[in-house]
């Protein structure tokens, strides 16, 4: 039997936690608080064991935007490409979990908008698979009647 296992009688986990209780109040007073000049905007506190369960926590998909791709505005990269990079990188038994659907939902959006090119070809605007020089021209999503569009930034205030 493991320790997890083991059931432990509610007065003695009280008493230990009464034991506790000091130490913990001492540890929490102890943290410095970041400055802030709103006692509703306090910032998030960074710790290096928080940062190691966000990194843990990541899928397989935020992991190789974060670490294979690049953030280029103005660039377009086209869904086939960046999904066979993608599947590329997975091991075999990761690849059935990762369809083309779930990758298209699982996208951020707000950087990456997904759309149609003027030859009909899904794309994702401002990804890079290589490091490319700023393009100046980020892209948006546009919706035209039923269909969505990847088109510049430039080309909307053009007309």
């Amino acid at each position: 039997m493991s320790p997890l296992d083991k059931i432990i009688p509610r007065e003695v986990l009280l008493k230990h936690l009464t034991e506790e209780a000091s130490d913990f109040i001492a540890e929490l007073l102890s943290i410095q608080l970041p400055a802030s000049g709103d006692r509703l905007n306090v910032p998030v506190l960074r710790t290096p064991e928080k940062d190691f369960l966000e990194a843990s926590n990541r899928t397989e998909l935020e992991v190789f935007l974060e670490e294979r791709c690049f953030y280029v505005p103005g660039a377009m990269t086209t869904f086939k490409d960046f999904y066979e990079s993608f599947i590329s990188t997975l091991e075999g038994s990761e690849v059935m979990k990762w369809s083309k659907i779930r990758v298209g939902k699982s996208m951020p959006q707000d950087l990456y908008p997904k759309g149609r090119r003027s030859d009909a070809t899904w794309c994702f605007g401002n990804l890079a698979l290589e490091p490319e020089d700023d393009k100046s021209n980020a892209y948006k999503l546009v919706r035209k009647m039923d269909s969505e569009f990847l088109v510049e930034k430039q080309e909307i205030y053009n007309g």
